[in-house]
């Protein structure tokens, strides 16, 4: 069974992957400051947020606990919706963000508030997909274990 360091150690690494992966695919070029801050907010959404949602719906008391939170249906829908929903959230946060960096010519008086801003709106967009691959990298991780995870719940 996978403890919890490992889950949140699987789950921050995750998150971190799927941000970069993310910010990569979009069209234009991405400045290095905002695929790091991308790939920290995802890594600290994965680990700290993500990691934690299939003990937190169904707490490890027993090897056994694993159902419906812990299954490949609901481990399949996370995924799709993260890679869906999550990523038009993602992109709105982006979107924004690269208006706060072209603040930065349009009000030089302001510009450590914009350049600020867009980090921490870049970190965000990462956090949002990061939570997904962090809940699904918990799973992949149960799913190698012995007692593996459920097809749809608990004894099915």
């Amino acid at each position: 069974m996978s403890s919890r360091k490992e889950h949140d150690a699987y789950g921050g690494l995750a998150g971190a992957a799927v941000a970069i992966g993310f910010a990569l695919v979009r069209s234009g070029p991405v400045q290095p400051i905002d695929l790091l801050a991308e790939a920290f907010g995802g890594y600290l959404s994965g680990r700290y947020l993500g990691s934690p949602l299939p003990d937190l719906f169904e707490p490890a008391t027993s090897s056994h606990h694993r159902s419906t939170m812990h299954s490949v249906a609901v481990t399949s829908l996370v995924a799709y919706d993260g890679a869906t929903r999550m990523n038009e959230v993602a992109e709105g946060l982006r979107r924004s963000a690269e208006q706060h960096a072209q603040g930065v010519d349009q009000q030089p008086e302001k510009a450590t508030e914009h350049q600020l801003m867009r980090v921490l709106k870049r970190m965000a967009a990462g956090a949002v997909v990061g939570v997904p691959a962090g809940y699904i990298s918990h799973n992949l991780a149960d799913s190698w274990t012995p007692r593996s995870i459920p097809l749809v719940t608990k004894g099915f």
